[in-house]
């Protein structure tokens, strides 16, 4: 079989420097053997295309430098990096920095809530002013969706385990952006309703009401996401645990029926019970056990 480089049946130019672009893609480690297949695959397939044998060329050669870049894409960011990736603290971060982007980008960067805390600061140096009961009913409800989430937070809050400040850290972080980016939406959503019906009184005010309705049950949810989400989360390097394993028996009364999750790094393994009885257990691992995990932060 002859050589690309002695063959009369040389790729065009343009399909090579596409292979090279590609090819920037991959590790330098593995990147002159990366290039050395997929230049035989290119030669080999321009062989069949010169003798004819490809009836679509075109397409043949579309999807032969579209499997090229998505194998080098896939030798860069391989599926368990981006796995790995979305189970750590960095992409829960940036997902809520999007979503808060998002929502300030479609209310002209929070207009209504800055005019409340406007309206609030002229109001609090004298006696009750104008639309003062525009304010007073948001810091209602407000301050009765803020109760209840403490009550909450302080009934539900995640088992101390092991875990250190940063531990504790991120799961304080984490509420503060949910108690701050549920009430935005519902104050700045009320602000969007009422305007679709600015000459109809009982409309609006009926907006509001299932509106409401609907903000306090969805912090609610938000907050239950929240501690189920840190409770999942390794307290040494905060990455969401993986592999359950089920164990016990609901008919023990000495070994219940729980479920054990497993730390990707080799920090430690969470039992979590199946029942609300039981009590949840983390487990730490010293070094003995690090052999066992490829991904091993020793």
């Amino acid at each position: 079989m002859p050589t690309p480089a002695a063959s009369p049946y040389l790729p065009p130019l343009h399909y090579r420097l596409l292979l090279r672009l590609a090819a920037c893609l991959v590790p330098r480690s593995a990147r002159t053997s990366w290039q050395a297949r997929q230049d035989a695959r290119l030669f080999h397939w321009w062989i069949l295309a010169e003798r004819g044998e490809l009836p679509r060329r075109g397409r043949e050669s579309a999807a032969l430098l579209r499997g090229a870049f998505q194998d080098a894409l896939q030798q860069r960011i391989s599926p368990a990096a981006v796995t790995g990736m979305i189970r750590g603290p960095l992409f829960y971060l940036l997902t809520a920095a999007c979503l808060f982007t998002l929502l300030a980008a479609s209310t002209r960067c929070f207009a209504y809530t800055r005019h409340l805390v406007e309206l609030a600061l002229l109001l609090l140096p004298g006696p009750p002013g104008l639309r003062s009961d525009v304010l007073a009913g948001h810091a209602f409800i407000l301050a009765i969706s803020l109760t209840a989430a403490a009550a909450m937070l302080f009934i539900r809050h995640p088992p101390a385990h092991s875990g250190g400040w940063r531990y504790w850290t991120f799961f304080a972080l984490q509420c503060a952006l949910v108690l701050t980016f549920v009430p935005l939406v519902w104050i700045e959503s009320g602000a969007a309703l009422r305007a679709c019906f600015p000459h109809h009184e009982g409309l609006r005010a009926l907006s509001t009401l299932l509106l409401t309705l609907a903000y306090l049950p969805s912090l609610a949810a938000a907050l239950a996401w929240v501690l189920a989400d840190q409770r999942a989360r390794c307290p040494v390097c905060l990455r969401r645990l993986e592999l359950p394993v089920s164990v016990g028996s609901w008919s023990s009364v000495f070994d219940p029926s729980a479920t054990e999750f497993l730390c990707d790094r080799g920090h430690g393994a969470l039992l979590l019970p199946d029942s609300s009885a039981g009590a949840e257990r983390w487990t730490r691992l010293d070094q003995s056990w690090a052999g066992l995990f490829s991904h091993s932060s020793g």
